[in-house]
């Protein structure tokens, strides 16, 4: 469109105000505000291989605004929430 922006292809669900981070070559993303469930406590890992996503592992709690960080070797820290 005239922004710049394509959407490149659906999550499984709407997801506002979630985090993401490249985790073996797909990107992992988690939580969010949207859709009829208001905030999520689920994940999705999106694998750049083939365009699609598939559910990843739940998380503790819903979460929204949260951010996931590179920490150490092949370990994820989610911060704030």
């Amino acid at each position: 469109d005239q922004d710049g922006f394509q959407s490149y292809t659906p999550l499984l669900e709407p997801r506002g105000y979630a985090a993401s981070i490249m985790v073996n070559g797909s990107f992992w993303i988690t939580g969010g505000a949207g859709g009829n469930a208001g905030f999520s406590n689920t994940s999705e890992i999106f694998d750049l291989t083939n365009s699609k996503s598939r559910p990843g592992p739940g998380l503790p709690k819903q979460l929204f605004k949260h951010c996931l960080v590179e920490y150490g070797t092949n370990q994820v820290m989610l911060v704030g929430g």
